[in-house]
């Protein structure tokens, strides 16, 4: 069951503060990089606190694509395509139910 599952706990640290130099060069580094500011200051705390380069490597992960069946998509556009028909406007709705 999902709910059951053990997943590392997420970690809540303090706000700080980082002068424009430093803001820079993480910039340069996530540009470089292509990640998030975040992740990189992320792995840097990670690596200063543990000492564990390849642990820190782990602090981001690509993206998994999600397989997406077409049965799935057929029945949401014959489902879209049955509720098109049954009102087209809200007058009609509302005249329809007046008299």
């Amino acid at each position: 069951m999902h709910y059951k599952r053990k997943t590392r706990i997420k970690i809540h640290s303090p706000s700080f503060y980082l002068g424009e130099e430093m803001l820079e060069k993480i910039n340069f580094i996530a540009e470089f990089d292509s990640q998030s500011r975040s992740v990189i200051v992320l792995r840097a705390l990670e690596y200063t606190f543990n000492k564990n380069w390849e642990r820190s490597k782990n602090v981001y992960k690509k993206k998994k694509k999600v397989p997406f069946e077409k049965k799935h998509l057929k029945k949401i556009e014959s489902t879209n395509k049955e509720n098109q028909n049954e009102q087209k406007s809200l007058f009609e709705f509302e005249f329809a139910n007046c008299h």
